[in-house]
């Protein structure tokens, strides 16, 4: 529990919750009010970000976004030999 980040897009009305810890971890330090990553639906970089210590009963019927493992990709290029 702690800080949740609310970021809502006003182009599709998408609203996605996170705890502020699982950010800090994914993302480093940086500034609250900066939108963590563009609309997962739309693709906008215009989006709104609030942040709020939610009370206990806030948290009955929120869906918070947390975060799995980390994938890390290899990519590959042909060369002439």
């Amino acid at each position: 529990m702690g800080m949740l980040i609310t970021v809502r897009c006003p182009g599709c009305n998408r609203k996605v919750h996170y705890w502020a810890a699982d950010l800090l971890q994914v993302l480093g330090d940086r500034r609250l009010n900066e939108p963590p990553f563009p609309c997962s639906r739309c693709n906008s970089r215009e989006l709104d970000v609030r942040w709020r210590i939610p009370a206990p009963s806030e948290l009955t019927d929120l869906t918070i976004r947390r975060p799995i493992r980390q994938v890390v990709r290899w990519i590959w290029r042909n060369e002439k030999a």
